[in-house]
C-alpha cells in the first residue's frame, strides 16, 4: 500500500464494511492511461466517497444501478475542463461543496508523476507538487485559511463510502449528522 495512504488511513479511517472491486485494467483502457498507485490503492482502502459532506473524492467506474451514485471522474473532468483554459492535460478526481475541481496535471506517461491542481469555479488556480494522497493529507493537515478547496470541520474528518451515504439516505436519515 501506497505510504501516504497508509498516513492518510491513520487520520482518516475507511468504512471497513463497505469495499469496490475495481477492475484496473478495463479503468486504464477504458481512459487510454493509467492511474497513480495512491488513487488505487485509496480506492482500495476507502472506495469513492466523501469527506465530511463537502469533498467528494471520484469514482474510476461509471456506477448508473443506484438512486446515490458517486461522481465519475470521467463527469467531474468534462463539468470541470473549461476551467483549465487549456493550461495541459488534466484529469479530475475530486471536487468540493463550492464548485472547485481538483485535478491531475496529467502530463508524462507515468501516472505516479502526476501532480494535482485546485481550480476553483472562478478560475483561480492553486497547483501542487505532491499527488492525491498527499494533497488529501495537506488538506486535513492545513488550517482552514489555508485550504484552497471547501472543507466542513476539517478538525474532525470523516470519510464516507458512497454506498453507505446512499443506504443511509435511502432511510430518511442523515449521513452527517454532526455537520
Amino acid at each position: 500500500m501506497h505510504e501516504s495512504v497508509l498516513r492518510l488511513i491513520d487520520i482518516l479511517p475507511p468504512d471497513e464494511a463497505v469495499r469496490d472491486e475495481i477492475n484496473w485494467s478495463a479503468v486504464a483502457r477504458r481512459f487510454g492511461h493509467g492511474f497513480p498507485d495512491d488513487y488505487m490503492d485509496f480506492m482500495g482502502a476507502y472506495g469513492p466517497g466523501a469527506i465530511n459532506d463537502s469533498f467528494s473524492i471520484g469514482s474510476p467506474v461509471l456506477i448508473e444501478d443506484s438512486s446515490w451514485p458517486p461522481r465519475f471522474i470521467g463527469d467531474i473532468t468534462s463539468d470541470g475542463l473549461h476551467l483549465l483554459d487549456g493550461v495541459g492535460p488534466g484529469v479530475a478526481w475530486g471536487e468540493d461543496c463550492a464548485a472547485a475541481y481538483v485535478f491531475w496535471n496529467a502530463e508524462g506517461r507515468d501516472p505516479n508523476e502526476w501532480t494535482v491542481s485546485v481550480v476553483g469555479r472562478t478560475g483561480s488556480r492553486t497547483d501542487f507538487s505532491f499527488g492525491m494522497a498527499d494533497f488529501l493529507l495537506y488538506l486535513l493537515r492545513s488550517r482552514t485559511e489555508d485550504i484552497p478547496v471547501a472543507l466542513f470541520s476539517p478538525e474532525s474528518p470523516r470519510f464516507m463510502h458512497w454506498r453507505e451515504e446512499g443506504r443511509l439516505r435511502s432511510e430518511w436519515l442523515n449521513p452527517w449528522p454532526e455537520l
